[in-house]
């Protein structure tokens, strides 16, 4: 079983990862007329829903970001208990190892595959994680905190697992 949560932990990550050693977070921005932001979701949330038919359901909006990570942690840990553990140490050290910034854009990491958004937005960089080793120190993530504030704690726990997720990969 811990085998076949691993391998499709893997497939499910190989069309995000982009064979370099780093990766990346998509956000799908739509704005107003006034070119204030009207919506924002993590770009896996909407390709599961738009593609898939499929809604991740991470509890009710009262829930905190760290409870919403945790209802998937707990998913996880039924199946593959070092896992959840792993990425439940990840996650809660993410928010001490990411750099938020505002007012700028982040190089975007070309790991989305053949995906479409819809019409009138945009696909834009959230977040860029690093490999970190000796050689590069620093914080291991770089936020785009302007998109980040206006995120739902839905679409914030989703990042977080996102990132934690794929850092097994770099």
């Amino acid at each position: 079983m811990k085998t076949l949560l691993t391998a499709l932990l893997a497939l499910l990550s190989l069309p995000a990862f982009s064979g370099e050693r780093g990766n990346g977070g998509d956000v799908i921005i739509c704005l107003n007329p006034n070119g204030t932001i009207k919506t924002a979701e993590l770009y896996d949330h909407y390709e599961g829903r738009a593609r898939d038919g499929r809604t991740l359901n991470l509890g009710g909006p009262d829930l905190s970001v760290e409870e919403k990570i945790e209802i998937v942690l707990k998913r996880i840990e039924r199946l593959d208990l070092y896992r959840a553990d792993l990425y439940r140490g990840w996650a809660k050290a993410f928010m001490s190892e990411a750099t938020f910034l505002r007012g700028i854009d982040l190089i975007d990491i070309p790991d989305t595959g053949d995906g479409y958004i819809p019409a009138g937005c945009m696909l834009k960089q959230l977040v860029v994680q690093k490999e970190s080793d000796i050689l590069r120190p620093g914080k291991r993530y770089t936020v785009n905190e302007d998109y980040w504030d206006v995120l739902s704690n839905d679409e914030k726990a989703g990042t977080i697992l996102h990132e934690v997720i794929l850092r097994e990969m770099i």
